[in-house]
């Protein structure tokens, strides 16, 4: 199995409308934020696992700037939601 190494990927844009969408539903920014981290630190195992790349369809857990870049993107499009 071998960890995905890209920053950006097919999901970024997921995260970015995910951050958009609990800004426009009220959800206080902390609280978001703090969602986004567990995300990324709960979904590191399930992609270890084989139902977890099927369901992802990917090779493996995602690198470390792949999760920071999701953060990242989530809390940028989490402010402009704000807007």
């Amino acid at each position: 199995m071998r960890v995905q190494t890209n920053l950006i990927d097919k999901w970024t844009l997921v995260h970015a409308g995910s951050g958009y969408a609990f800004a426009k539903a009220g959800i206080s920014e902390p609280t978001s934020v703090a969602l986004a981290l567990l995300y990324e630190i709960v979904e590191q195992p399930f992609l270890s696992s084989d139902t977890g790349r099927n369901f992802f369809n990917a090779s493996g857990p995602e690198a470390f700037g792949n999760q920071a870049v999701d953060v990242l993107v989530f809390w940028l499009a989490y402010r402009l939601g704000r807007k």
